[in-house]
């Protein structure tokens, strides 16, 4: 049993260090000009829905594959915060997102986030990466930026579900009407 989880362990080990983005650089440090075409991230937590993250044009759309309602984000301090995120855990990878994983004495199962990020340069895709926040039968530590960007994704979730009534999202979930 013990051998099972090691190679458990190794073998998600050597998944987790996958070099995604092939260490590509967002900005072209000489003309200033995006290098990415795109970038779309995929955030699923078991608080809201499956949310969506797209980059592209200079511009960050955020919506829900249940939820029809969008938001657009066009503010440069915004966007530049959301790249230079994803930079600095995907494509840099200047700081891991997991510091500490051990063995944990208690087995907990639970719905775990995870995020999937693509990313493409010249119409090409460049990356495809799953990560889950989080893992049953381990306890993990996580990067404090890491935590600080999964609650700026929240934030712009808020923002972005402020366009919703309460009443419109109670008679959603009551199927009785489609946003």
């Amino acid at each position: 049993m013990k051998a099972m989880i090691s190679i458990m362990v190794i073998i998600l080990y050597s998944y987790c260090n996958q070099i995604p983005f092939n260490n590509v650089e967002l900005v072209d440090q000489k003309t200033n000009n995006q290098l990415i075409d795109s970038i779309s991230l995929i955030y699923d937590n078991s608080d809201t829905y499956d949310n969506t993250f797209r980059y592209y044009d200079g511009v960050l759309y955020v919506d829900s594959r249940n939820l029809s309602s969008n938001k657009e984000f066009h503010n440069d301090s915004i966007v530049g915060k959301f790249l230079h995120y994803v930079d600095v855990f995907y494509i840099s990878r200047k700081k891991e997102i997991v510091l500490q994983k051990k063995i944990s004495d208690d087995i907990v199962s639970a719905d775990y986030y995870s995020l999937t990020i693509n990313g493409c340069m010249n119409g090409k895709e460049i990356a495809n990466q799953k990560i889950s926040i989080g893992e049953e039968g381990f306890d993990m530590k996580f990067d404090s930026y890491y935590i600080e960007f999964l609650h700026f994704l929240d934030e712009m979730l808020k923002e972005k579900r402020k366009r919703i009534t309460k009443e419109q999202l109670k008679l959603w979930r009551e199927g009785k009407i489609k946003l």
